[in-house]
């Protein structure tokens, strides 16, 4: 009879973990895209100036979710009407699937891909469009070449960092492109470089940082550390928290970086879980 009832509690045991374990992650899944939260509004008049002000700015990011730097990109190119693209695609609905990303973690999938602003070597990116359980852990990559598309990634357990194709972000339901502040385009395409030279081949490992004292050596690596070292090997210390681990949250709130491009993310956020604006 003491066996039955030893048996009973840990079955009622295990039945309240797996159901804490299933609201858990069912708690994760809304925050895979954010649609924005407030009216699309006519643009048009905007795009028909030659200047743009501040607030014009401000604006055309919250309709489209592209920063300064991203708007006067395309103007140069002569691609200012592309903006109309862009807001159409911030305020579409996204539909998606998750599914195993590794064996402890998952990941949300566009069922429709979505398309990146313009970008440059050395930005960085960043999707809470991974999670184990109800934490968004994320993924990061760097950006070596903006016109063939490649990354460098550290991706899962067991596999070395990488180049990779920028193509699987394109379904990510929500994802951050930021660049460093102040930079000249050379100095960012250094850094995108060396990255590659010295960072590619590393073996994955989930706790870098934690036993060598904080100072996250690049024995081995995974993906926000990854971008994290490439930063750091110029004198730039991207970790706003300055924990034992960088996390893509991490990079997310660093002063240093600012915002591309964002989807499936509220304007003036930098990670889904921020409080507000």
């Amino acid at each position: 009879m003491r066996a039955v009832r030893r048996l009973g509690r840990t079955l009622y045991l295990l039945s309240a973990l797996l159901i804490l374990g299933a609201v858990w992650t069912a708690k994760a899944e809304p925050l895979a895209h954010s649609a924005p939260g407030y009216p699309k509004t006519d643009i048009t008049p905007v795009l028909e100036q030659k200047v743009f002000t501040q607030s014009d700015y401000t604006l055309l990011y919250r309709q489209t979710g592209l920063g300064q730097a991203a708007v006067d990109s395309l103007c140069e190119r002569g691609e200012a009407r592309r903006l109309l693209f862009f807001q159409r695609q911030f305020f579409a609905p996204a539909q998606w699937d998750c599914m195993p990303g590794s064996p402890v973690t998952s990941q949300e999938v566009l069922r429709q891909a979505a398309e990146f602003g313009p970008l440059e070597e050395g930005d960085i990116l960043l999707t809470p469009c991974s999670h184990c359980g109800g934490w968004r852990n994320g993924h990061a990559a760097l950006v070596l070449d903006a016109e063939k598309g490649l990354t460098l990634e550290a991706v899962v357990l067991g596999k070395n960092s990488e180049v990779r194709s920028l193509e699987s972000w394109k379904s990510r339901p929500a994802f951050i492109v930021l660049r460093l502040k102040d930079t000249p385009a050379e100095k960012r395409r250094e850094i995108a470089l060396a990255a590659r030279d010295q960072l590619c081949g590393l073996p994955y490992d989930l706790l870098a940082g934690i036993f060598d004292g904080g100072q996250k050596t690049a024995g081995g690596t995974q993906c926000a550390h990854l971008v994290w070292q490439a930063f750091m090997a110029f004198g730039y210390d991207l970790d706003s928290d300055g924990g034992l681990v960088v996390t893509p949250s991490d990079l997310a709130h660093s002063p240093l970086l600012e915002v591309v491009q964002i989807y499936g993310i509220e304007a003036g956020k930098r990670w889904p879980t921020d409080a507000g604006p």
